[in-house]
């Protein structure tokens, strides 16, 4: 008779094959994020840009061009406009018109799970190590929650995290990968206007690369020739979009000028008092000891990475997201390096940094080969199906919210006519261009880099009851204003005896 021990782990393995893997955690991690956390999809629907941007992926699906003046506004009609992110307008428009704002939804969560899901395989791949991985991909996850919302931004996330990956590998020997990158960037310069990102992480590496070889006293050219190529051929790549360098001398000119970045809150810094703010504190910190890590090590480009893009993320809330993308599988291989060292010492430390290393040895029983893969696509073909029909509450919503947006003053502004020129606030600009265009043409919506600081201080002295606001508006032939209940202008207006008062909630 024989008698065979099976390994100890091959039961629990056996019925681990059922559950989700890590993998499959990472891609799922926004999902739970958005229901546990985030009130729902309606938390993507959190800015009106959305509405604009699918109205001009509906116009173009009809007019078979991409727009090249205002269609939009009644105060800068047939004036040139960029709509440098005509690409996601044209196939989220595409989607609106067929399937609905939910199919919008889903589609933008997509792009926020493949975004966590490649940061999961990147920190995992560098260091080796599953826990330490997760908890980075965690990190990343909750801290740029910040910026959620259906826009063509999240196309940046994505694609910085597939800039990420390449470089990595690239820098690691493998540079015929880089001859992926003017592809890459051809893509991103249609889908949003944060395709420079690349050039960045381009920049860092091709620096380090020339300093090694300078310190080694090696030829500096042939170090930095393959990183300077791929440069050359991503700017090249840039300029293959509808409106060839002139986007480049516009968004250049919009970035540059001090008074969008002082009044759009998106360009501000965050305030560390946002439930996000601990997250990206947390990655800061762990980001500082990485730059020291890196240092020792020579790897100046993910020194120059991080110094650069932690501190554009304490300047602008809406850097956050790529630095925490750009961090976390740095900060992966950090950690698992100086755990490893701390846990063979002799110090205090070295029970605890040693639980956490041999943790990764309970994580890697979830990390099997064979998995429950069509988890994610279920779930999210789920939350499609369930999102479709018209949902103005709850969790699945897949319209704007009521208590945030006028939509009980819809009625009153449809009996007005679109002869009627109406004053509002860029937000509900766009919300309006989304329920009311082509019927009714807006003073200001959300695009800011085409109104200019000219318009947006004249609509910020209106909102405030300036002493010239009756002029501003006269100026602009405005014969009705729609306010939030607590504007300045709203108190103002009920008490004066040239304006009549038509709805109030």
């Amino acid at each position: 008779a024989q008698i065979r021990v099976l390994p100890a782990s091959s039961a629990p393995a056996a019925v681990l094959r059922w559950f989700p893997s890590l993998r499959d955690a990472a891609w799922l991690m926004p999902v739970l994020f958005l229901f546990l956390r985030l009130k729902g999809t309606g938390f993507l629907l959190g800015d009106g840009d959305t509405g604009w941007h699918l109205r001009t992926g509906e116009w173009i699906l009809q007019n078979g061009r991409v727009p090249a003046t205002d269609i939009f506004s009644f105060t800068r009609p047939g004036e040139p406009w960029f709509a440098w992110e005509w690409l996601w307008d044209l196939c989220f428009g595409w989607l609106h018109l067929n399937f609905g704002m939910g199919a919008v939804q889903v589609a933008s969560l997509a792009l926020i799970c493949a975004a966590m899901y490649l940061v999961y395989r990147e920190s995992a791949r560098l260091s080796g190590n599953y826990f330490l991985a997760f908890s980075v991909t965690f990190l990343a996850a909750a801290g740029s929650t910040i910026h959620w919302l259906a826009r063509p931004h999240l196309f940046t996330l994505l694609f910085t995290a597939v800039s990420v990956i390449l470089l990595n590998r690239a820098a690691e020997g493998r540079t015929r990968l880089l001859a992926w990158l003017p592809l890459l960037t051809l893509v991103w310069v249609n889908f949003h206007g944060g395709f420079f990102v690349l050039w960045t992480l381009l920049l860092a590496h091709l620096a380090s690369a020339g300093l090694n070889a300078f310190l080694d006293r090696r030829s500096v050219w042939s170090a930095s020739r393959p990183w300077t190529l791929a440069l050359a051929g991503s700017v090249a790549a840039s300029f293959v979009n509808p409106y060839g360098w002139l986007l480049h001398r516009h968004i250049f000119g919009y970035l540059g000028q001090s008074y969008h970045r002082e009044q759009i809150q998106e360009f501000l810094s965050i305030s560390f008092h946002n439930p996000a703010a601990c997250y990206l504190a947390a990655m800061l910190l762990l980001g500082g000891m990485t730059v020291l890590w890196a240092l020792e090590r020579r790897r100046f480009a993910d020194a120059l990475i991080l110094i650069g893009w932690g501190w554009l993320a304490l300047y602008a809330a809406r850097n956050i997201p790529i630095f925490l993308i750009c961090a976390a599988p740095l900060v992966a291989l950090a950690l698992r390096e100086q755990l490893e060292r701390l846990a063979s010492s002799a110090t205090r430390l070295a029970a605890p940094a040693r639980a956490i290393v041999e943790a990764h040895r309970e994580f890697a029983l979830l990390e099997a080969p064979a998995r429950v893969v069509w988890l994610p696509a279920l779930v999210l073909a789920a939350l499609a199906l369930l999102i479709a029909p018209p949902a103005s509450a709850g969790p699945l919503r897949n319209q704007y919210d009521p208590e945030s947006y006028p939509e009980k003053a819809l009625p009153v502004l449809r009996s007005l006519g679109p002869e009627v020129r109406l004053f509002t606030d860029d937000e509900w600009g766009d919300f309006l261009l989304y329920r009311l265009w082509p019927e009714r043409r807006v003073f200001i919506d959300g695009r800011s880099d085409f109104y200019g600081q000219k318009l947006g201080e004249d609509m910020g002295r209106v909102l405030q009851a300036r002493h010239d606001w009756a002029q501003i508006l006269a100026r602009y032939q405005v014969g009705a204003v729609l306010l939030r209940a607590d504007c300045p202008l709203a108190s103002v207006l009920k008490l004066h005896a040239g304006w009549r008062l038509l709805h109030d909630d």
